[in-house]
Order: C-alpha cells, then structure tokens, then sequence
C-alpha cells in the first residue's frame, strides 16, 4: 500500500500543502491552464469544463485509449474521482487526480504529459520502444506519461523514467532459489511498482502477446499473466486501499 505521511495536515483543508509533504517543494495547482504551453490541448479543453463536465471528459479520454483493458480502473474513476486540476511540479506538468479511497480518505494521482515523455536515463527502453505492445503504447503517447499515486510514485503504471529494467538491479532471489528464469533481464522492464516488493514485467523480446511476469523482489515469479489484467487489479488496489 501506498505510504502517507503521518504529519497532521489535513489534505482537503490545504491540498498544494499536503503535496509539499512528499518531496516536491516547487509545486502549485495552475489557475490559468488555457495559458500554458506544451500541454495537450485536450488538457485546455476538459480543464475549461465545468467539475462535472471535466470528471466525464477525462474518463471518455481513459475509456478512448482503454476501454476493454482497465474496466475495473475505469469503473473506479467513474465512482471515486473528484476533481481533476493542472499540476506544475518544478518545469514539468500533470494532471492531478483527487480521489476517495473505499472509506473515503483522499487520495491523489498524477498523470504525466504525453506530449513531454520523460525517459530520463532510461535509454535502453527508449530504443525498444516499438517493441511494447500497441495498446501500451498509446497509453503513454496519448494519454499519460505514467498515473501513479503522487506521495509513493507507485502503486501505478510508472513514468517513462522509472519503469526498471531488471537488469539494472541485482537480484539476490534468482541465486537464492536458483531460479531458471523464463525471461530475459536484458530486455524485461517493470511498468508497475506496487510500493513494496512487487513489479508486473513485460519482456519486450516477446510482448506481443501481453504476457506478463509477477516479478518479486523476496520470491518466485509467476509467468503468463495478462499484463493488462494485473495492471487493471494492482491499480484499484492501490487507489482503494
């Protein structure tokens, strides 16, 4: 589950104070989105809405891109969303997700610009990038670069520059069970953290299918999986809980 903060503030008095919290000291809620450049104007046109109007004009952005892939997220937007606002964090831009949890307490997401993606140092999936499969793909270049829990940066699917490649890590399990692995580290990439010790792994050599890894950190793997199914569960647990 996503870590909060155990200082007192509370989030619906002072939501940019709240956020402060978490890391991101040069940060604010943007009054004047239509004056912004680099964002999508899909950002201009549903932040100029009304509350209502804007909550049902994200959810047919979501619902556009992946509608049969994350039913369960879309249902839960659908539910618990509250407010969707510009977020300037230092130079960059996102919009952010008020939401309830299932009892009711606040929760907020960030979703990446698709129109700045940041890959960061993370080069290797930039140049293996047409290997992801087609509905991934949109995902990050029409609706977000990553929508994740703001205070964990998990419990999401990841930004471009923090989705791992497990070869970048060292794995004490693999010797530990002397696993044989059923995936290449070289070419294998986490684009869900759950804030813990689990990651949902695509191995971009063989993708095509959407077949997924359950990879941990402390035990065995499972294979086979469809990543979309996982991705789908993983995020509603993570906003509800």
């Amino acid at each position: 589950m996503a870590f909060w903060s155990k200082k007192s503030l509370d989030p619906a008095d002072d939501k940019v104070g709240y956020l402060k919290q978490f890391g991101a000291l040069d940060l604010e809620i943007v009054a004047h989105p239509a004056d912004v450049d680099g964002i999508p104007d899909s950002w201009k046109q549903l932040l100029s809405q009304d509350l209502e109007s804007r909550l049902g004009a994200i959810v047919a952005g979501w619902e556009a891109v992946l509608a049969s892939q994350l039913s369960n997220t879309l249902a839960y937007l659908r539910a618990h969303l509250t407010d969707v606002e510009l977020l300037r964090v230092d130079q960059e831009y996102f919009l952010l997700y008020s939401l309830t949890n299932t009892e009711g307490a606040p929760r907020y997401y960030v979703g990446g610009n698709p129109l700045r993606p940041n890959f960061g140092e993370n080069q290797a999936l930039r140049q293996q990038w047409s290997q992801l499969p087609a509905a991934l793909r949109s995902f990050y270049e029409e609706l977000h670069d990553g929508f994740y829990e703001f205070s964990s940066r998990s419990s999401g699917l990841d930004g471009l520059r923090n989705v791992l490649r497990l070869a970048d890590l060292e794995w004490g399990i693999i010797d530990q069970l002397g696993l044989e692995l059923q995936l290449d580290l070289e070419t294998s990439y986490a684009f869900f953290n759950n804030g813990g010790s689990g990651y949902v792994v695509l191995d971009l050599s063989n993708a095509q299918d959407e077949q997924a890894t359950l990879w941990w950190a402390n035990s065995e793997p499972r294979y086979g999986i469809n990543f979309w199914d996982l991705i789908d569960d993983w995020t509603v647990i993570g906003i509800g809980g």
